[in-house]
């Protein structure tokens, strides 16, 4: 399978992919959506018409070619209406066990590798996208002790 390298490194950057397992859920989700994508387009369910148009050309007729008429529109969705039905979509939970949640001492742990991150991110705010100066602890009693002096 190839790898799209542009978007596995932005997910990196925006911590998405950070350790095996994200990388393999990543790879994982990339390679379905390739699968899918031809199929159908536009992330919708499919139509009956769509379905019939996938389903119809893998009909192959019989060996001596007598009685090889397709199956009607009605037979095909007889037999694929009870097949979408017993499809299962995973709960959020079981998603969720899929993605591992970090614990409080790794987080901790972590944080000090994140604080250059957030100073960047601090730094590249402009206008009225920066802090305020409220939004510092006791940064405007500093201010005012200097003011005084």
């Amino acid at each position: 399978m190839s790898i799209d390298k542009e978007k596995l490194k932005k997910e990196i950057k925006k911590g998405t992919v950070k350790d095996e397992n994200s990388l393999a859920m990543f790879l994982i989700v990339e390679k379905l959506k390739k699968e899918i994508a031809s199929e159908v387009q536009d992330g919708k369910t499919p139509s009956e018409n769509e379905l019939l148009k996938l389903i119809k050309p893998l009909i192959k007729p019989t060996k001596d070619g007598k009685d090889a008429k397709a199956p009607s529109k009605r037979e095909l969705l007889s037999i694929i209406r009870p097949l979408i039905a017993r499809i299962s979509v995973p709960t959020a939970r079981e998603v969720a066990k899929l993605v591992p949640v970090p614990k409080v001492p790794e987080i901790t742990n972590n944080i000090p590798l994140e604080s250059p991150r957030v100073r960047d991110a601090l730094e590249i705010l402009q206008g009225d996208e920066r802090l305020d100066i409220s939004s510092i602890n006791g940064l405007e009693k500093e201010l005012s002790n200097i003011k005084v002096v």
